[in-house]
């Protein structure tokens, strides 16, 4: 008897934390990068989190798999869950790049403890007995790139969400298209160039009371000024230039406490500085890839062993 009661009390903690955001402690291994266009071999990656010291790499694709280390950047787990970090392709390898290619950003440990990146030693760190890695399109040309997704979904706010950055290489516009069905939510009509913090309206997804997924998208502009038809998405070899993420709309939206993030400025030459991102009530679901709560896990799991061995 004591054993079942033990179970339904941690039971109702695990219910309890699910209601909770954890802190940024309680990310797992992660990595998030999408299709760009770069004129320097600069690659962004859109967010990324280490539990432990190790680093970030740029790896040719070799049929399917990671192949051979095409640059990499040190990541440190106390920076906490990453926005825009930057991944530099080595000089030699990005004399050579011509046109698009496919590459992994891969995350890898730091085996030996001594700071420097080996790739023949420094291993690939697993996300639920997974690498952590995203695999991209990754093009030579005028800068096109775009990131919004975070740790939590975005909150709505005045019938708009914030992208937080946007690169075009020509006048075109950056359109947010339903996740589910690609229906054109809003549009905002942008010059060449980079944008920081761009609003693009919902319309009346925004007035809705569950969180719903989005993608972002870079069009070239026909000449017209107006998004229409006839405008066709940026590309980085045969994949737009796009990212995708949840919204919360402003009806649903509350108070939650903001996880720790640490953006860096994307083609600047400051130093990253720790910033305090919005989230909403609800915490994501821990799956492979993505932020979760091993806490939440680990006393769910805890539980079922004590159910298990009651007499």
């Amino acid at each position: 008897m004591r054993t079942v009661h033990a179970a339904a009390v941690l039971l109702a903690a695990a219910v309890a934390l699910a209601a909770v955001p954890l802190p940024a402690a309680a990310h797992v291994n992660h990595v998030a990068a999408d299709a760009q266009v770069t004129p320097d071999g600069v690659v962004v990656v859109e967010t990324a989190f280490v539990a432990s010291d190790g680093f970030l790499a740029v790896q040719r694709d070799d049929d399917g798999e990671p192949g051979a280390v095409l640059g990499h950047t040190r990541l440190r787990a106390g920076e906490g869950f990453r926005t825009e970090v930057r991944v530099p392709v080595d000089d030699a390898a990005w004399a050579d790049w011509n046109g698009s290619a496919t590459v992994h950003l891969v995350l890898r440990d730091d085996r030996d403890g001594d700071g420097e990146f080996d790739p023949e030693e420094d291993g690939v760190v697993t996300s639920f007995g997974r690498p952590a890695a995203a695999t991209v399109s990754l093009a030579r040309g005028d800068r096109a790139a775009v990131s919004a997704r975070d740790f939590t979904p975005l909150r709505a706010a005045n019938g708009s969400v914030t992208v937080r950055y946007a690169a075009l290489p020509a006048d075109g516009h950056l359109v947010v298209e339903n996740g589910t069905d690609g229906a054109t939510l809003g549009s905002v009509a942008l010059d060449a160039g980079d944008h920081r913090n761009v609003s693009v309206p919902l319309g009346d997804a925004a007035t809705g009371d569950e969180t719903f997924p989005v993608r972002a998208v870079l069009y070239r502009d026909d000449g017209d000024g107006t998004f229409d038809g006839d405008d066709t998405p940026a590309l980085a070899g045969d994949s737009p230039v796009a990212t995708t993420f949840s919204v919360t709309p402003e009806a649903a939206n509350a108070t939650a406490t903001p996880p720790l993030v640490v953006t860096a400025t994307p083609f600047d030459d400051g130093t990253a500085t720790p910033t305090a991102s919005p989230s909403p009530t609800e915490p994501p679901t821990a799956t492979p890839g993505q932020p979760g709560f091993g806490a939440l896990a680990a006393v769910a799991a805890l539980a079922l062993v004590l159910v298990a061995r009651r007499p």
